[in-house]
């Protein structure tokens, strides 16, 4: 943050995705730029898995046209580019599907480059969410009481973060919600422990879940929206690094 805060900061305004959920997402997948993260050829990955895997035949067969594809759009060559075992790449790892839906030119130079380009970088994981359907300023998870008959509640809300009601609907049901929250918000909920003797019990916006679609994880949305809201914080944001 402290060091690309005018490109953040610009990209934000490009594309209405916060530059601290940005930040956050290529922390976690890059450990911060640190090395080592792609060590694997993707052209070996991708057929490997394309001829070992049956079951992923299909999904393999389409990411291997799509690396393809990629690579002679951008003049690389597919022998050389690296990824992770899993076929993702770049700082913002993706797979190459996404690479050819989401990555844009953010620096005019005609070149989706996620490898060095900051400005490709940022402006394409900020695409990727808004197409997602990131919506900038609402929110993305509160605080939430059960005040109703547990049992019931949580039979209604078993179905997952994913399966959503509205804000009305959930106050009705005996969750007690932030007055501020527009009663027709979608939301989902969850519990988790931050320590092992607490129990939290929480409510999702659609900006959660939006999270979930970069990776389909419950744990890996809280980490970017933990990391996001501490990087937000003015005091922390300059040259300081989180215990």
């Amino acid at each position: 943050m402290a060091e690309n805060r005018t490109l953040l900061q610009k990209v934000e305004e490009e594309w209405g995705v916060s530059k601290e959920i940005i930040a956050a997402v290529l922390g976690i997948e890059t450990r911060f730029g640190q090395p080592g993260i792609e060590p694997y050829r993707v052209w070996d990955v991708l057929n490997t898995a394309y001829l070992l895997y049956p079951r992923r035949e299909a999904f393999y067969k389409g990411e291997l046209i799509a690396f393809l594809t990629l690579c002679l759009e951008e003049k690389l060559d597919p022998l050389t580019i690296r990824s992770s075992y899993a076929g993702a790449m770049g700082v913002p790892q993706f797979i190459p599907t996404s690479f050819l839906k989401f990555a844009v030119d953010g620096d005019g130079d005609q070149k989706r480059n996620l490898w060095s380009s900051k400005h490709d970088i940022y402006a394409s994981v900020a695409n990727y969410f808004k197409q997602a359907g990131w919506k900038q300023g609402e929110l993305i998870r509160v605080p939430a009481k059960i005040v109703g008959s547990p049992g019931a509640i949580q039979k209604e809300i078993e179905g997952g973060i994913q399966e959503t009601m509205s804000v009305a609907q959930a106050v009705e049901m005996g969750i007690e919600l932030p007055e501020s929250v527009n009663r027709q918000s979608n939301v989902s909920f969850n519990a988790y422990k931050p320590e092992a003797d607490k129990d939290r019990f929480i409510a999702l916006f659609d900006n959660f879940r939006v999270i979930t679609r970069y990776n389909a994880s419950f744990n890996y949305a809280m980490v970017v929206t933990d990391l996001s809201e501490w990087l937000a914080q003015p005091a922390n944001n300059a040259t300081t690094t989180p215990k």
